[in-house]
């Protein structure tokens, strides 16, 4: 005789739980804030102003080339970001 049907897709196999498991660590301890980093982290990292700097640029060539921005902005906004550079 065939098998009853089984569920495949996001149905708990008999005997488990359904419940959603506790966020947070072993014992209910808290979980991080992953988005709560602050410039102790950024000097720990070694991610620095001109890591920063250099982001922004490839993001700003990258919408360029996209075309997603025409000449006049990308130039621009370059200028801007290089003027920044050698301001701070």
């Amino acid at each position: 005789m065939a098998p009853k049907f089984i569920p495949v897709w996001g149905a708990a196999k008999p005997g488990r739980s359904t419940k959603p498991k506790p966020a947070g660590g072993p014992a209910g301890t808290p979980a991080a804030s992953p988005g709560a980093a602050g410039a102790a982290a950024d000097a720990e990292s070694g991610s620095d102003a001109a890591d920063d700097l250099r982001r922004s640029i490839q993001a700003l060539d990258a919408m360029h080339r996209r075309g997603l921005i025409g000449e006049a902005e990308y130039a621009t906004r370059r200028r801007d970001l290089l003027g920044r550079k050698e301001q701070g």
